[in-house]
């Protein structure tokens, strides 16, 4: 069953605005936008719901950074695909250049029809 979040949140705006600032100051390298479908916790438990973060690939890891509702949350990408029940497969990842095209292009932060699922919002069926 699809469902609004309460206050639809800042993620896409803020994960851009992440990606913007270090484009800016040049530390683009191993940087991508990603739009995937994360399951909320506490008040949102058991509700999907499209978003964004961004991803940095380093030598031996990737760490996330989700800057979204003025916190900036930075962990290894496993232990946040976990605690947000992300699937992989299902993960958007864009390039630099391919965000700013699609930003461009739909004038929005995100999510863009190409991202698949991201931006729907879900709940999982008992």
């Amino acid at each position: 069953m699809a469902r609004d979040l309460p206050d639809g949140g800042d993620c896409y705006q803020a994960a851009y605005g992440f990606m913007d600032a270090a484009l800016t100051q040049g530390r683009w390298k191993g940087l991508f936008l990603c739009h995937g479908e994360v399951e909320g916790q506490g008040p949102l438990e058991g509700i999907r719901f499209g978003h964004a973060w961004c991803e940095r690939e380093l030598p031996g890891v990737v760490v996330v950074t989700d800057p979204s509702n003025g916190r900036m949350i930075s962990m290894m990408r496993d232990d946040y695909y976990r605690l947000g029940r992300i699937d992989p497969d299902e993960v958007r990842r864009y390039h630099p250049a391919e965000m700013i095209a699609d930003a461009m292009e739909y004038e929005t932060y995100g999510p863009w029809p190409d991202g698949g699922s991201a931006g729907q919002v879900t709940t999982e069926a008992s």
